[in-house]
């Protein structure tokens, strides 16, 4: 509650949007955060910032002090790299998540494109959305 500003909110929106278009591409049907937050804590809202201020279970919980936590140093390589590396091979645009990999690589001075999670790393470059299914389905084989 204490990082999420309405503004703040916005940005995570849109990159939730782009998160949920990638999966759709994969064949998956994702959840928003906004319906997520509804069914696990049942916090309502009409947008996510006024779910995750109506979330009584975030209650209490401080944002982090500093630049130097894992919502960036882990979040970014290991989840936001992926999502915009699927993306840019399902041809899903990820603009927002693009910028928040380049701002978080800027203010750490790390490259996370270098150092995440990419479709190479994960084995599944230049594979179509059903050969990544099955990929991830039978155990890494294509």
């Amino acid at each position: 509650m204490d990082g999420a500003t309405p503004t703040v909110a916005k940005v995570l929106e849109a990159m939730d949007a782009e998160r949920i278009a990638v999966a759709a591409a994969l064949g998956i049907p994702a959840m928003s955060a906004r319906n997520w937050l509804y069914v696990a804590y049942d916090a309502v809202g009409r947008t996510l910032y006024e779910a995750i201020q109506n979330n009584h279970g975030y209650a209490g919980i401080k944002a982090p002090t500093g630049i130097y936590h894992r919502y960036i140093t882990e979040d970014i390589p290991m989840s936001l790299v992926p999502i915009a590396a699927l993306g840019d091979l399902l041809n899903v645009p990820t603009p927002t998540i693009h910028s928040m990999v380049h701002l978080g690589s800027l203010l750490l001075g790390e490259n996370y494109w270098e150092l995440g999670r990419t479709v190479e790393r994960m084995g599944i470059a230049g594979l179509s959305a059903t050969q990544i299914r099955r990929f991830v389905l039978e155990g890494g084989l294509v």
